[in-house]
């Protein structure tokens, strides 16, 4: 079971690898999580996100298990996202997603975007198959710069098309309360969201504070076993 929920723990903190901000003079930055189980730090996970001038954005994020957990399960999972924002919203145009447990058990997954042709050619283990998306399909990594983008906005729900492990999955963001929250980087003020897959039952709650740009500051995983916290411990401006 603790192999189980440091593996859940390292996919949720994959899901982060979002900006603090899509909106105009977005900031390149750097955070840094502590995923936690059971009361015990069991991973860590490092964001980074860079812009240019002319539009573009690239980010990624990479976790592992941390310790003795290490020992239990040697889990290492990067994430990486590239693309460019303008008024129309957010465009990306290749992602990747790498496991890998120990030094032989990898998975390894692409996505390139064809905007124009509104399809997404997907790569893993050297199969390769292209299927249509609606416009504003986003991969796994973006989706949390419209999330966050969307709060900035004042959106209080919001829906997205995610092209996801070969699939056209959507996601539904609520904001539900505002609450202040204790965290490793002092007290803050916070909006609380729930997401959901489809029609499940809520599945992740994110805690994002307006201070930092609706960063958030609390990851929770729901699951009855899989269940872990992320917390972020550090921010640092690029």
């Amino acid at each position: 079971m603790k192999r189980a929920t440091i593996h859940a723990l390292l996919i949720c903190a994959a899901c982060l690898s979002g900006d603090v901000a899509q909106a105009v003079d977005p900031v390149s930055y750097r955070a840094e999580y502590q995923l936690v189980w059971a009361g015990q730090v069991v991973g860590e996970a490092h964001l980074e996100a860079r812009y240019d001038a002319a539009g573009g954005y690239e980010f990624g994020a990479e976790s592992q298990a941390v310790g003795m957990w290490r020992w239990l399960r040697d889990d290492r999972i990067v994430e990486t996202s590239s693309g460019h924002f303008d008024a129309q919203g957010l465009h990306p145009a290749h992602y990747v997603y790498q496991h890998q447990v120990g030094e032989n058990d990898k998975r390894h997954v692409e996505l390139f975007f064809d905007r124009d042709a509104q399809s997404v050619s997907n790569r893993v283990a050297g199969d390769e198959w292209t299927m249509s998306i609606p416009p504003g399909t986003l991969d796994k990594a973006s989706l949390q710069i419209a999330v966050i983008d969307g709060l900035r906005e004042g959106k209080r729900s919001q829906t997205f098309n995610v092209a996801d492990g070969g699939r056209l999955k959507q996601y539904r963001f609520d904001v539900v309360q505002d609450a202040l929250l204790d965290t490793p980087l002092g007290r803050l003020d916070t909006v609380v969201v729930e997401r959901r897959k489809g029609t499940r039952a809520v599945d992740v709650v994110l805690w994002c504070a307006p201070a930092l740009n609706y960063l958030p500051v609390r990851i929770e995983r729901r699951h009855q076993i899989l269940g872990g916290v992320m917390e972020l411990v550090a921010l640092k401006t690029l």
